[in-house]
């Protein structure tokens, strides 16, 4: 069979096999896309997001009930899929609606949470979110916490 011939799937599966560990996403595309110039970008993408093995809400769409080809080693770094290895992170367990899956940091009592929308403007480089988000809606969200948690009122 040549390549031309070969899934989408079925590449991903034979770049994640060839190109050396760790790979990145722009890396996989590039290595499907000139095997198979006929596929659109969009649906590389959707069969690399797909063959993740942390792709959350992965078993409900129809690629993800195939085994995962990768595991995520970092923003836009992959690996192949090990399986259950000790350095793959395991997969969330469903948690119902109204529910949350995040130990919550308890003070005197109380726990505080608050829930931000990401942010388009992020940081050139992997860091913690407070760091990584730099759009202005983010920052100011950021900023009126603090400020409400130096006056106490949450």
């Amino acid at each position: 069979m040549t390549t031309s011939e070969l899934t989408i799937w079925q590449l991903v599966a034979e770049a994640a096999r060839t190109l050396p560990e760790p790979f990145s996403r722009q890396a996989l595309i590039s290595w499907i896309s000139k095997r198979r110039t006929d596929v659109e970008l969009s649906s590389i993408s959707t069969h690399i997001a797909y063959a993740v093995a942390e792709t959350p809400n992965r078993d409900r769409h129809p690629l993800g009930s195939r085994e995962p080809l990768l595991e995520r080693v970092d923003r836009g770094l992959y690996r192949r899929y090990r399986g259950g290895s000790a350095a793959s992170p395991s997969r969330p367990a469903h948690v119902p609606a109204g529910t949350s899956s995040i130990p919550s940091v308890r003070r005197q009592g109380t726990a505080h949470v608050l829930l931000v929308g990401c942010s388009r403007t992020k940081a050139s480089v992997a860091a913690p979110a407070k760091d990584l988000f730099q759009g202005p809606g983010f920052r100011r969200a950021r900023r009126t916490r603090r400020r409400a948690v130096r006056r106490g009122s949450c």
